[in-house]
């Protein structure tokens, strides 16, 4: 993130561009991102509740790479600026996979606390509440999304009070995903318009593995179709078990030799078994050689889960450079359209779940919300 001043004479700039994800301590890590050790411990020593304490090993892994931020709650006197009343100011959110590309949020002064609200706010989260056998969902992602991530959540039970579980993919009990989900769980991600106009995409078993999946384009002439469809629970080593599911070496022992922290690692026997089975996926954090696939910007493209040559029943995703939209429909089947609020678009990234509660026959009818949501898978 860079914070700088665009109007009144000031000129100090704060930056925080450090790879800290790649570097975060063993103990601190998450999906996605680096915990403050505040909310990893809650202890005073970490979150100076008594209003007593200083810095810690882990505020200077924090404060050696980002001087200028704020590394723990007192942390005030190299970490405060101050600029004459009325300066305008402009953040700057780097793409988490590309430097090239970015995000811009420009706060004149004059903009209300409600309206800097609503600006971070960002586009509509999207979660499909269920997914039927032979579905087609279409997803039309909005103009200057930069990234996001698909994946299945399966074996899901939500009440009317959209509180529950689910056994693979699950987001901390609720229906409406705040972040990512739990692993394990299959990934397809994708970087949209970066380097060079280009989109990266690809599947990740980095959170592990939970359901096949394929990627591929369907538009601007691209051909890479990436693929995972091999039984990967079913042949998953007993160390990396979980119901559900196969969990990813990094989730299990979330060493370095397995996650990757100090941003030096290479493969193992364990991201072997993964490789072998899905040689186009990533295996572990560092596999970008045989894993990471370019398309021209603007390209369009199919997600599917479960693909019809494993499966009887598919579940397709199909994501279009549009207006932001989501319906799904099956034969004999209304569509069910649904849309939820507050993802956190600042990073450039949008998450979208897709919640599998069980296959419904195709000569049913539902209309949102759907009541399956409440049934076991």
């Amino acid at each position: 993130m860079d914070f700088s001043p665009t109007s009144g004479g000031c000129t100090r700039s704060i930056r925080c561009t450090a790879d800290i994800n790649g570097q975060c301590p063993n103990e601190l890590w998450a999906p996605g991102g680096c915990n403050n050790p505040c909310t990893v411990f809650k202890t005073d020593e970490y979150c100076c509740n008594s209003g007593n304490c200083g810095p810690t090993a882990f505020s200077r892994f924090f404060k050696k790479r980002c001087p200028d931020a704020y590394s723990y709650p007192k942390d005030d006197q190299t970490s405060t600026f101050i600029c004459p009343g009325g300066t305008n100011y402009k953040v700057v959110f780097c793409s988490p996979k590309r430097s090239s590309g970015f995000k811009e949020l420009l706060l004149p002064f004059s903009v209300s606390k409600a309206t800097v609200s609503t600006l971070f706010g960002g586009p509509p989260y999207l979660v499909v509440a269920a997914a039927l056998s032979r579905a087609r969902l279409t997803l039309n992602i909005a103009p200057g999304t930069t990234g996001g991530r698909v994946w299945d959540r399966t074996g899901c039970n939500f009440d009317g009070a959209s509180q529950g579980r689910c056994r693979t993919g699950d987001c901390g009990g609720v229906l409406q995903c705040r972040g990512y989900g739990q692993p394990p769980n299959t990934l397809a991600e994708y970087s949209l318009n970066q380097y060079q106009n280009l989109d990266f995409i690809d599947i990740s078993l980095v959170d592990g593995f939970n359901v096949p999946m394929e990627f591929s384009p369907t538009s601007g002439g691209c051909t890479s179709t990436i693929r995972c469809i091999a039984d990967i629970n079913g042949q998953c080593p007993n160390k990396l078990r979980a119901l559900g599911g196969c969990n990813n070496m990094c989730t299990v022992y979330k060493t370095n030799q397995y996650c990757c922290n100090s941003g030096s690692c290479g493969p193992t026997p364990l991201s072997r078994f993964f490789k072998e089975r899905c040689p186009n996926a990533y295996s572990y954090r560092k596999d970008d050689p045989t894993s990471l696939f370019t398309c021209f910007g603007g390209t369009n493209y199919r997600v599917a889960f479960c693909p019809p040559d494993i499966a009887s029943g598919i579940t397709e995703l199909l994501l279009n450079k549009s207006e932001l939209d989501v319906h799904m429909t099956t034969s004999n089947l209304h569509p069910v359209i649904g849309t939820f609020h507050e993802v956190s678009m600042v990073m450039g990234r949008f998450f979208f779940g897709v919640v599998t509660s069980r296959m419904i026959p195709l000569n049913t009818t539902v209309a949102w919300p759907l009541d399956v949501i409440n049934e076991e898978a």
